[in-house]
């Protein structure tokens, strides 16, 4: 298997309909992290060094009153940047070590200690969180629930980050787990989008990390494998995370799904699972009642142990909208269940344990 594409930020635009929020993060190579970083004020000193320098007065000139919300097991509070400094700076003497990364530590909101809060401590937090400029989650998305809910599934510490997946991965959503025989584990979750049709379905600008540098290619328009008429069918976009939880490891990670018809149903659609690779995009067997869709996927160089695909993948409906269903066949959407499949990226480790996961496209829970 070509190792897949990452996404660039035009893939905004399958998931806008899903989402008022605009995006965030392409890649984790690229803008999620990026995006997370609080730059230091281009005044005065901006490493540590610099700063150790200063005396009081001249650190209080530089620096003012500047604060940084800090987040805590007590709530949120405002410190000063000068004090979070002189704590700080001590340890990374001779490093050069610029004080934004002291910035983006100390104010880093922690998805370990937010679920460790009361439900009114937690509440000071999203209050907070809705309020800072890099925070990408509108107010309805931005609860104690959801905040929860996402710390415990996505497997991510800091909830800066987490906001940029939750932004582009909707609330129907799948997670399972893998181990493989020599010990490599990783955590995958697969987001269900709701069906696109006619001009809503538009091509993809793409590019992917080649380890170097970010390299364009040729933009993908979903449906170009098992084929799309706007008129009569529809695409849902599917987004998919990755996370190594093998500590240090950057090893391949692999993930696998199908898509089946529940028993004894009876969908007017047929359904197919695109994916698109380097080497171009496929399409799977057709899912019906005697058949089963089945996609998968490897990534060769995961960038730091995690792999954030928005809408490399999708579901392709067939005769979605007829003089039946003019609107659509929504009613079909609880007949097709999509279901998590072992997959691992070598022959020679095989996968040892899993956990299980199932949804159908209506977003309901299959299997408890």
């Amino acid at each position: 298997m070509t190792r897949h594409r990452a996404l660039s930020t035009a893939a905004a635009l399958m998931f806008g309909a899903l989402t008022a929020a605009a995006l965030l993060s392409g890649c984790s190579t690229t803008s999620s992290e990026s995006s997370e970083d609080i730059v230091a004020e281009p005044s005065g000193p901006q490493d540590c060094d610099s700063f150790l320098a200063l005396g009081e007065t001249e650190r209080q000139q530089a620096f003012g009153d500047r604060t940084l919300p800090v987040y805590g097991a007590n709530g949120v509070q405002q410190v000063p940047v000068s004090g979070i400094y002189e704590e700080q700076c001590p340890a990374h003497v001779g490093e050069a070590y610029v004080l934004s990364n002291i910035d983006s530590d100390a104010s880093s909101p922690s998805c370990a200690v937010f679920l460790g809060l009361t439900p009114d401590q937690q509440s000071t937090w999203v209050s907070q969180l809705l309020g800072e400029e890099y925070w990408g989650l509108a107010a309805s998305e931005t609860t104690p629930e959801s905040l929860s809910a996402g710390c415990t599934q996505f497997g991510v510490d800091n909830m800066v980050r987490l906001s940029n997946y939750l932004v582009d991965m909707t609330s129907d959503r799948m997670s399972w787990s893998v181990q493989t025989r020599l010990g490599y584990s990783w955590n995958a979750v697969l987001a269900v989008g709701v069906p696109l049709t006619g001009d809503a379905v538009v091509p993809l600008d793409k590019s992917y990390f080649d380890g170097t540098t970010t390299v364009e290619v040729a933009p993908y328009m979903p449906g170009s494998a098992c084929g799309f008429d706007p008129a009569t069918d529809a695409v849902i976009p599917l987004a998919l995370l990755m996370r190594s939880m093998t500590e240090g490891s950057d090893s391949p990670m692999s993930a696998a799904w199908s898509l089946s018809v529940e028993r004894g149903a009876e969908p007017i659609v047929t359904a197919y699972l695109e994916a698109d690779y380097t080497s171009g995009p496929t399409c799977s067997e057709a899912a019906d009642s005697s058949s089963t869709a089945k996609t998968s996927v490897r990534y060769e160089q995961p960038g730091d142990g995690e792999v954030f695909s928005p809408s490399s993948y999708s579901v392709i409906l067939k005769n979605w909208i007829s003089p039946r269903y003019p609107d659509g066949a929504t009613s079909d959407l609880s007949s097709f269940v999509l279901s998590s499949v072992d997959s691992s990226p070598s022959s020679d480790d095989p996968v040892v344990t899993s956990t299980v996961a199932s949804m159908t496209l209506a977003g309901a829970t299959v299997g408890g």
